[in-house]
């Protein structure tokens, strides 16, 4: 199950790095994550538990490193409910 971009955002905002695990490019985690707010690793769908096990490890320490404060600020600028609305409203 894919999360969407509001997942990303409540997490961001609170100062939570997040590891992402996908199986495809393209995918709503890689849109919403950026080197300063967590981690994305790609598996080969066909990959098995173990090996999508061992990325995922990865993805999480690199993301664990983070500082949270500036995941935190990262997050209420990029996913600014007000901005969100403000584009919405001048379509």
């Amino acid at each position: 199950m894919e999360a969407g971009a509001a997942v990303f955002g409540e997490s961001l905002w609170a100062g939570t790095p997040i590891a992402a695990l996908t199986w495809h490019d393209g995918t709503c985690a890689q849109a919403a994550l950026c080197e300063p707010t967590g981690d994305t690793v790609v598996s080969d769908p066909a990959a098995d538990d173990e090996s999508a096990a061992h990325a995922l490890a990865k993805a999480i320490e690199r993301a664990s490193a983070l500082d949270h404060f500036e995941v935190q600020a990262t997050g209420l600028a990029r996913f600014a409910p007000a901005s969100h609305f403000k584009v919405l409203a001048a379509l």
